[in-house]
């Protein structure tokens, strides 16, 4: 029997890892050169492209990672064996106020938020969309809390840079002042 190849070594890899897998971590797991394993993934991600694929390789903040094409989502996600997460308007609430202002304590949050934010914060670091950063440098030395890797996965993002800015979106605000009979 053959050995495998570095490339088919990558793909097995891909395909039995949840989270994404970084050039370093491939390359220690080979034990090979980050060139060489970026040389494997091109030419997976070629090869997945031309055979016109329900699944495709994709880079996230969390490193490489095989993913369901978007034109499939619908049908998977009618599958009871996916499990999907679900973000209540208080959880995405609170991530949003993270990913924006991270680090960022609980009583920062829950300033912005105007209520107790304990349960989501606890919650969205079960779902390891956040994680702890360190302590602030003030009285009893809050905890701060960022993102995580699997926040960058779970919503497709190379790097924070990527998030949406609000100036990007117009959110209904009228350049000037008008009268109802002016609306109407």
């Amino acid at each position: 029997m053959t050995s495998p190849s570095t490339r088919q070594i990558v793909e097995a890899l891909l395909f039995s890892t949840r989270q994404g897998l970084t050039l370093k971590e491939m390359a220690e797991i080979l034990e090979a050169d980050k060139r060489e394993i970026s040389l494997a993934l091109a030419e997976l991600g070629e090869e997945y492209r031309s055979q016109g694929r329900a699944f495709e390789l994709a880079e996230t903040g969390g490193g490489y990672l095989l993913r369901t094409q978007e034109a499939y989502k619908g049908w998977v996600s009618r599958s009871k064996s996916v499990r999907q997460v679900r973000l209540g308007p208080g959880l995405m609430e609170s991530l949003a106020i993270v990913a924006y202002h991270q680090p960022v304590t609980r009583a920062e949050v829950e300033e912005i938020r105007g209520v107790d934010s304990s349960y989501a914060l606890k919650s969205l670091l079960e779902k390891d969309l956040i994680q702890i950063a360190g302590k602030k440098e003030a009285p009893g030395k809050p905890m701060l809390f960022a993102t995580s890797k699997r926040f960058l996965e779970a919503f497709g993002f190379l790097s924070l840079k990527e998030l949406p800015r609000p100036e990007e979106y117009d959110l209904g605000q009228p350049d000037q002042a008008q009268s109802p009979e002016e609306v109407l």
